[in-house]
């Protein structure tokens, strides 16, 4: 048993849900609707995010910062996409809202494991990756009206007042995990966002530098 961090756990959670789609999740609603279901599904009780209500249903700023963040790493791709169109939605509070269909699509690019993320999210969480499969099998390809018209349907939804928090994270800052502390400090430096990030300006530099590699050497030889 390792532990890893709460923060790398949520990471872990919003890149096994994108992964899971094959062609990307079309959508940022899809992407916080779905997510929501699964949470609500799982068995232990703990939460990773803190939903509030918001006019097109559930909606958590901290899931969007983490998508944010795996975006920044390059770790989810995203790509406008050019069937996405402006709507007048009728809420079925029977409020009308502007809505942007489809809008991007996000996924994961070419050089990331795929399997490898959704397999280590069952060896970490089984319960929450099975949870995770049931959202996105049973909602996952609803359209975006369907998808709200369920969310509006839940009871929670309707014991808060706009903007109010009714789903709220409560996962401990570390979490006990079955893999082994080898395992859990790979994963942890794998979705680390600054360590990332600092390792792309880097590579980032070397790439846009010419290096003289005699003179480098000649001057490891003297040190």
């Amino acid at each position: 048993m390792g532990t890893i961090s709460a923060t790398t756990f949520k990471r872990l959670l919003a890149l096994n849900l994108v992964a899971r789609y094959q062609k990307g999740i079309y959508g940022g609603l899809r992407f916080q609707k779905v997510m929501y279901l699964a949470e609500r599904q799982t068995e232990s009780g703990n939460h990773a995010f803190t939903y509030a209500r918001h006019h097109y249903g559930q909606f958590s700023h901290e899931l969007e910062c983490i998508k944010e963040q795996l975006i920044s790493m390059d770790y989810i791709k995203v790509s406008s996409l050019n069937t996405s169109r402006m709507v007048t939605l009728t809420l079925p509070d029977g409020a009308e809202v502007p809505l942007q269909t489809g809008g991007n699509r996000y996924s994961i690019p070419g050089q990331l494991d795929l399997l490898h993320y959704v397999v280590m999210l069952d060896k970490v969480d089984h319960f929450r990756a099975n949870a995770m499969t049931d959202a996105v099998e049973s909602y996952g390809y609803y359209t975006e009206k369907k998808l709200i018209d369920l969310c509006y349907d839940l009871p929670e939804f309707h014991e808060v007042e706009p903007d109010q928090i009714f789903f709220e994270s409560n996962l401990p800052d570390r979490i006990e995990v079955p893999i082994d502390d080898e395992d859990c400090d790979d994963l942890e430096l794998a979705l680390n966002h600054e360590f990332v990030s600092s390792l792309a300006k880097i590579s980032e530099g070397l790439e846009q530098t010419t290096i003289d590699w005699e003179t480098l050497q000649n001057l490891e030889l003297s040190v």
